[in-house]
């Protein structure tokens, strides 16, 4: 068996598929981590009032999509996504805007940090390392 490759020829076929494809790509990997590591959040939240819960969840539905009221009302959930798409960077930030998600993420003199969000960080990091 013989394998001949053309070096010019796939110079241009990488250049071509950095250019076409891979911006699209890494984005869709991008949306894929950004769903778990809130998904995860999610199931690491405390649950007293579930404001905090349903912050996160507002902040998923717009991340699927779904454009959940993200109000700013006294019990409505208040989560924020901004996305950023450029063509050698992808980025997700998603938000709570629970007046108290600090206190909760990273515990004050008197209470203990839940750190929902850096172990969900953790946890999908984990994941991402065994898969790859």
């Amino acid at each position: 068996m013989k394998i001949e490759i053309d070096a010019e020829q796939l110079q241009k076929a990488i250049a071509r598929y950095r250019a076409e494809r891979l911006p699209g790509e890494r984005y869709s990997l991008t949306e894929r981590v950004a769903r778990e590591v809130v998904t995860e959040t999610i199931d690491l939240s405390p649950v007293e009032t579930g404001k905090s819960r349903a912050g996160w969840l507002a902040s998923l539905s717009r991340l699927s999509g779904v454009f959940a009221s993200t109000g700013g009302d006294e019990g409505e959930p208040s989560g924020e996504l901004q996305r950023s798409k450029a063509k050698d960077r992808s980025e997700i930030r998603v938000t709570n805007e629970v007046e108290y998600i600090n206190y909760l993420e990273y515990g004050t003199r008197n209470v203990p940090a839940f750190g929902m969000v850096r172990r969900a960080l953790m946890r999908v990091t984990d994941r991402l390392r065994r898969r790859g």
